[in-house]
């Protein structure tokens, strides 16, 4: 049998009785949907994910998108398929994670990632604000874990922040001849309402070097 079924199983379960329910998860992603409308934009129609509960609301706002989402079975083929898809495209690739322990599990193509220069975005899912001093057995030093491997990482402080903060994500991946950047979401800022769509950040400036300072290199 196999393992991804059941929890495929559970999703789907979830966004159905959302669906029934009325649940207001969706109805502010009718909403705020635009949030990540910047993604489509910088890096073309697709996620590489493997999401938890925590993600449903942003697995469903990024399909509202028509932004293609691919199931990956294990968070290392994501972020080993998102570094082959930013390498082969020129663009910055994207995940969608679960939690810490998420993102632990793609670690490692994330170092390869790095190393290559690939410029890529994960998008983490956290517990709420409120639920994370609970001590919930997924709970972890997410922000230490990213800046273990990132070069950029950010916590998201509420809905209305989510787009300029993924715009910002984006700026970063792109930089420097390619980067990791993580933006860390906290459960509450993908369900909230009050998101506000962020325009692409263009890259930042690298200061040039004049020849004058590589003459003077040359001759040491």
């Amino acid at each position: 049998s196999c393992p991804v079924l059941p929890c495929l199983l559970a999703l789907s379960c979830l966004v159905v009785s959302c669906r029934v329910l009325s649940c207001p998860v969706l109805s502010c992603l009718e909403s705020d949907g635009p949030v990540l409308s910047c993604h489509s934009r910088l890096t073309g129609p697709t996620v590489h994910h493997h999401p938890g509960t925590t993600e449903v609301p942003l697995v469903i706002g990024i399909s509202k998108q028509g932004i293609r989402i691919v199931q990956c079975p294990f968070e290392g083929v994501a972020t080993g398929a998102a570094d082959g898809y930013g390498r082969m495209k020129g663009k910055p690739a994207a995940t969608l994670l679960h939690l810490g322990p998420g993102l632990a599990n793609g670690w490692a193509n994330l170092h390869n990632a790095k190393k290559a220069k690939t410029p890529l975005v994960n998008i983490v899912g956290e517990h709420a604000t409120w639920h994370s001093p609970l001590g919930s057995p997924l709970i972890s030093d997410l922000e230490g874990l990213s800046g273990s491997i990132s070069d950029w990482t950010k916590i998201s402080g509420a809905s209305a922040d989510v787009g300029a903060d993924l715009a910002q994500a984006f700026q970063a991946a792109i930089g420097k001849g390619g980067q990791i950047a993580t933006l860390i979401l906290p459960a509450e800022t993908t369900w909230e309402k009050g998101g506000v769509a962020a325009e692409p950040l263009p890259p930042q400036r690298i200061n040039q070097i004049s020849d004058r300072e590589i003459e003077k290199a040359a001759k040491i």
